[in-house]
């Protein structure tokens, strides 16, 4: 095992096969009464030091969707680095529990790009740290997540408009989106490496540089972290970029220039926190969320984030800055020191 320090938050990396390590990025201040809360991302990186730095980033990303969300948790992430297609993934299930057991009750898990809820049972099995909706099976907290994508998406289309809607990622949030854009009667074009996921939810599949350069209203980015690189920042034609994906942009560059080109920006810890609202009530109150069905949590996702984006907006227009801006300063604000008993 090795531990970096990085200011506010620690990196321990694992390894557990000859192929394959286990990193988890959690705020320093995590404990019981706090917990860090994340999902698990399993990909297959350059390096041990890249995937370090995406899980460093990607728990910075939770600390603010958490704090903007007020939701009793801290920033954390698991990433897996290593090949995807292994034949038995008990060993996966034995070293993320081994992790949330050494944390003793500090931090949950739940699924995200390549782990799934039947990973995620088995984890449970070994150490119950786990918040993934396996309390009550009628919820996929990803049909949730896409849900307030959505409603997320729908404070930046005028009473009466209907935009062009191109989605990058036609997964489970990303086909969510689509479906509800489809329904409320908008143009949907959609980019996957899949293209029957596309054409599943009725949207015209288009290629990669149709969706980023044919002048869509709004694109919804829902695939990986790192899509806009500064040479797509230069050249992508749309009003709007709402995120799903967490920290969409490759560089502080990238994000620069689409804001020097007066494209707007809605951030990903606004849009994209279905999730963590679902983990926060199963969290908090297990026995009420166990009760719920499908629709009862999407409405409670889309009106929690629908409230927060407004106002973020409303406050961004008002004084002349991005979304982001206000965002930020939000989070930060909420971000309270733990206080002993």
């Amino acid at each position: 095992m090795s531990t970096q320090e990085f200011g506010e938050y620690t990196v321990s990396t694992y390894r557990f096969t000859d192929q394959h390590t286990l990193t988890v990025a959690h705020e320093t201040r995590a404990s019981r009464e706090l917990p860090g809360n994340g999902g698990t991302r399993w990909l297959q990186y350059g390096s041990t030091e890249q995937a370090e730095a995406e899980a460093l980033v990607l728990a910075q990303c939770m600390t603010r969707k958490h704090a903007l969300y007020d939701t009793g948790f801290c920033g954390t992430k698991l990433v897996i680095d290593g090949p995807v297609d292994l034949a038995d993934r008990s060993v996966v299930h034995d070293a993320i529990a081994d992790v949330l057991r050494r944390h003793d009750g500090a931090l949950y898990t739940g699924c995200d790009l390549n782990t799934t809820s039947a990973d995620m049972r088995e984890v449970a099995a070994r150490y119950n740290c786990v918040l993934d909706s396996l309390g009550n099976p009628a919820v996929d907290t990803s049909t949730s997540t896409g849900s307030g994508v959505f409603a997320a998406m729908m404070t930046t289309v005028q009473p009466g408009e209907r935009p062009s809607v191109a989605v990058h990622g036609l997964g489970k949030v990303g086909g969510q989106v689509a479906r509800l854009a489809r329904n409320a009667g908008f143009e949907v074009s959609g980019f996957d490496v899949r293209r029957e996921a596309v054409e599943n939810v009725g949207a015209t599949y288009v290629t990669e540089g149709q969706l980023f350069g044919g002048g869509h209203d709004i694109v919804v980015l829902c695939s990986l972290s790192g899509v806009l690189t500064e040479e797509l920042a230069q050249s992508l034609q749309a009003r709007w970029i709402v995120a799903s994906a967490n920290s969409p942009f490759r560089t502080p560059e990238a994000q620069r220039i689409v804001e020097e080109r007066g494209i707007h920006y809605l951030p990903d810890y606004i849009a994209n926190s279905g999730a963590v609202l679902c983990d926060a009530l199963e969290w908090r109150d297990p026995d009420f969320y166990a009760g719920l069905d499908q629709a009862t949590i999407d409405g409670y996702v889309m009106r929690t984030i629908q409230s927060r984006a407004l106002g973020v907006l409303a406050e961004a227009v008002l004084r002349e800055v991005t979304p982001e801006t206000v965002a930020s300063r939000v989070w930060s604000e909420n971000i309270r020191p733990v206080v002993p008993a």
